[in-house]
């Protein structure tokens, strides 16, 4: 009766309140895991089973997602549903892949495991793996409640300060510009900053993809970049959902290069990967004291911007937030 039923393609979720740690899954393996027969299309009602007092923050608890190509609508079959909308068929091989890298997890302080199939053999298709990278969302919530975006400066002597969501979007929208350096002190939130900028993966018509440059093989490879992003969207080699990704204006927010040994690079970032014909923009974020140190990667043609510390207003308004969430019910 399951097999009679349409298969339609569509991005499942099953959420359980028992200990399932991310490392048992590890990129590319394949297994059945016991089949996955109920999974729900709300994605509400899988977060519900890990989300412990309105955060993600639950010492156990999983998030599955499932990229699937042969969900199977239930609304006839089953009598609850509201809670089990389609059916997976069990003994489909799955391989794990990755939407939501697990360093954003970590840095965002997130406890539970989300963990993201997809069926082995199948090539994702770019709606699919959108929807399901833009229904990730929902980790950022907690973070971004009390975010200040900070001030910055377009020289580290100058007097005038600037709302960083205004100069960012400014070297957005300007077709000269490829690439912009946010640099600041250690400790000043540059990986917070980055974070925050990429928390709409849709946004001023661009894709917006957050990096963190420790995480990827050799990030001066011809190439690395790119490779890295494929694979971390668990995308194949010559995939027509990647080539179609490729298409999309992006933005790359490039975490962290500060901690990648320093090197000379001959080639910017472009000619690295090839971005001459792909309508892309780098954001990068590195400490003010190794903002040299990488050759031609933050040489002449980078624009940069200075993360400025807190002031009196900015303080007022996180120290509100702060207490607003202590006092919510």
């Amino acid at each position: 009766a399951i097999a009679a039923l349409p298969s339609v393609a569509a991005v499942l979720y099953r959420g359980m309140s028992r200990g399932s740690e991310a490392h048992g899954y590890p990129l590319g393996t394949r297994g059945a895991w016991g089949g996955c027969l109920s999974c729900s299309s709300d994605r509400q009602q899988g977060i519900q089973f890990v989300n412990k007092d309105r955060q993600l923050q639950s010492q156990e608890g999983s998030f599955f997602m499932i990229l699937s190509d042969q969900a199977r609508p239930i609304v006839h079959v089953s009598q609850f549903p509201e809670e089990m909308e389609h059916l997976h068929p069990l003994g489909l091989e799955l391989e794990v892949c990755n939407v939501l890298p697990a360093s954003i997890l970590q840095m965002l302080s997130i406890k539970i495991a989300i963990i993201t199939f997809k069926r082995v053999g199948a090539r994702l298709s770019y709606a699919l793996w959108l929807r399901a990278f833009e229904e990730l969302g929902f980790v950022y919530d907690e973070f971004l409640r009390a975010y200040v975006p900070p001030l910055v400066k377009q020289h580290p002597y100058a007097h005038a300060t600037f709302p960083i969501q205004d100069q960012v979007l400014e070297f957005v929208s300007a077709p000269d510009r490829q690439v912009l350096l946010i640099t600041a002190q250690p400790g000043m939130g540059k990986t917070a900053c980055g974070l925050w900028l990429s928390r709409r993966v849709q946004y001023q018509g661009r894709i917006w993809l957050f990096i963190s440059l420790p995480s990827v093989a050799d990030p001066f490879a011809p190439h690395g970049l790119v490779h890295h992003i494929r694979g971390m969207l668990g995308f194949e080699a010559g995939d027509p959902g990647f080539q179609e990704f490729q298409r999309q204006p992006a933005v790359w927010v490039l975490d962290s290069l500060d901690e990648v040994p320093p090197r000379d690079v001959a080639a910017s970032w472009s000619e690295l990967n090839g971005l001459q014909d792909w309508p892309v923009k780098v954001i990068v974020t590195c400490r003010e004291d190794h903002e040299k140190a990488y050759g031609r990667c933050t040489g002449e043609g980078v624009g940069r911007l200075y993360l400025q510390g807190f002031g009196e207003e900015q303080m007022e308004a996180y120290v509100g937030m702060r207490m607003a969430l202590q006092e919510a019910p």
